[in-house]
């Protein structure tokens, strides 16, 4: 993989953006501490495969591997995995090219599905209304089987708490 390092054009601060070759062998990594570095990460990643490079920004982060196997195997691992008193988060590199505008080195800091806004404004009543979903109150459900309809999701909530809503994807 390789990966781009030092000022950018403007001479400012900074990383530029992290050049991705293959996302298959990169693994993003949500929720860790602040001002971790990468190679604190690197070699918790190489306790669980053959991590070859890790980078951190902020909160986020991403690890590669040699093979697409290991890092699916590295990903499954990694999801929940506890990292300096976090609870770590790792999905699928998504990442698109940059746009020069922040998220992790230019690319956008990957957000489960109902934190994107996707409403934006809109026409009569309730315009825009979804942008103001309270994160903090919200919580994101992965793995769910294909099919499973908002309803089934719901009733799933309202065992646990008050769930006021629900949507699949």
């Amino acid at each position: 993989m390789m990966m781009s390092y030092g000022k950018g054009k403007g001479g400012g601060k900074g990383k530029a953006p992290l050049q991705i070759t293959d996302p298959t062998k990169a693994v993003w990594i949500g929720g860790l501490p602040p001002n971790t570095h990468f190679k604190e990460l690197l070699t918790f990643a190489q306790q669980v495969g053959p991590a070859k490079w890790a980078e951190c920004r902020g909160v986020t982060g991403a690890i590669g591997y040699p093979t697409p196997q290991d890092a699916q195997t590295a990903m499954a691992t990694l999801n929940g995995a506890p990292f300096k008193g976090a609870s770590l988060q790792a999905d699928k590199w998504t990442g698109k090219a940059s746009t020069g505008k922040g998220g992790f080195g230019g690319f956008p800091v990957w957000k489960p599905q109902f934190m994107k806004s996707s409403w934006g404004k809109g026409y009569g009543k309730g315009k825009g209304k979804r942008n103001s979903i309270n994160g903090s109150r919200t919580v994101w459900i992965g793995g769910l089987a294909e099919g499973t309809q908002y309803k089934e999701l719901l009733e799933l909530g309202q065992t646990v708490g008050s769930a006021k809503w629900a949507e699949v994807w």
